[in-house]
């Protein structure tokens, strides 16, 4: 199974929806090096989970086969709700949480889901495998000519 990074970014940082760009690196190696595939698009009117969401849905879009992915995010709450299997809970509750309400962003959630069922999968959180400064700056480039 091929080894594949994805590295997601979004500009959005707040909990209240805006417009803003998000965007992605997906990165394999092949036998001349490094080989890698990046977006940068605009969102409009998602909070910051949801654009992270976007992102990396977009991401796995791409993917034409089964891969061991490591996804290099920002995101602690969704890197989190993988880890303890939140979605699972979430979809045997009827897309409810703990606590009875209705998941924020379901069709987000439940498209994330389907596109990982086929790969193998890890999250991290705390390294940069060099492909974040580039989006962030990539992404303000974007915010400031198309939002």
């Amino acid at each position: 199974m091929q080894h594949v990074n994805i590295v997601t970014q979004s500009g959005i940082k707040s909990v209240k929806p805006q417009n803003g760009a998000v965007g992605y690196v997906l990165e394999t190696q092949t036998p001349k090096g490094p080989a890698t595939l990046s977006r940068v698009f605009t969102v409009s009117e998602q909070t910051m989970n949801a654009s992270e969401l976007t992102a990396l849905i977009e991401a796995l879009k791409r993917l034409r086969e089964p891969c061991n992915l490591t996804i290099y995010t920002d995101s602690t709450y969704i890197a989190g709700a993988m880890a303890q299997r939140w979605p699972d809970k979430w979809e045997a509750a009827d897309w409810r949480t703990a606590k009875g309400k209705n998941v924020a962003n379901k069709e987000l959630w439940q498209e994330l889901m389907r596109l990982l069922k086929e790969h193998e999968v890890s999250f991290d959180t705390e390294n940069d495998i060099g492909y974040q400064s580039w989006l962030v700056t990539e992404i303000n480039r974007k915010e400031r000519t198309h939002v």
